[in-house]
């Protein structure tokens, strides 16, 4: 997507009536729970004690985080399979992902907002 694309989701979708941090970190805390569609794929960057790196592909079942602090440094959290582990990894840590297009777009746009 394009930048105009992200902004408009953003603040006509996602953070419409925001006016501050903890307003922002709430709506985007109940649109990602209302809209992300689990299961799905994706693939994540794993650093070995040598400080090598690989990607893993693995499997994201559902939201982990909670709506119990909405605060400062908020960050959005799933839950994945990772071998027969359950894990929780912070969203914009996600690559190659394969799912709808919607979530997708969501995470997508939750990537370019934590970069801003």
């Amino acid at each position: 997507m394009k930048k105009e694309q992200y902004e408009e989701l953003l603040y006509n979708e996602i953070l419409v009536d925001c006016s501050h941090e903890y307003e922002q970190n709430m709506s985007w805390y109940y649109y990602v729970q209302d809209e992300l569609e689990f299961p799905f794929e994706a693939t994540i960057n794993i650093r070995k004690r040598d400080g090598s790196k690989i990607s893993k592909r693995i499997k994201v079942i559902d939201l982990s985080s909670d709506d119990t602090n909405f605060e400062r440094n908020f960050n959005i959290e799933v839950a994945v399979e990772f071998d027969d582990y359950l894990l929780e990894i912070a969203l914009e840590k996600l690559d190659e992902i394969s799912a709808s297009e919607k979530t997708i777009e969501i995470i997508n746009t939750w990537k370019y907002w934590i970069k801003k």
